[in-house]
């Protein structure tokens, strides 16, 4: 199968959006941690 750079373009931009959600919930979890670990 070739490949076209329609089909380039879409797999690029997936992979684009799944790093997006993975910064997103690794920055979210890091706030959680750092909120979770200030002394009270």
């Amino acid at each position: 199968m070739e490949i076209t750079p329609k089909a380039m373009e879409i797999e690029y931009t997936h992979i684009k959006r799944f790093n997006l959600e993975i910064e997103k919930a690794y920055a979210i979890g890091l706030t959680a941690i750092h909120i979770h670990s200030l002394p009270y």
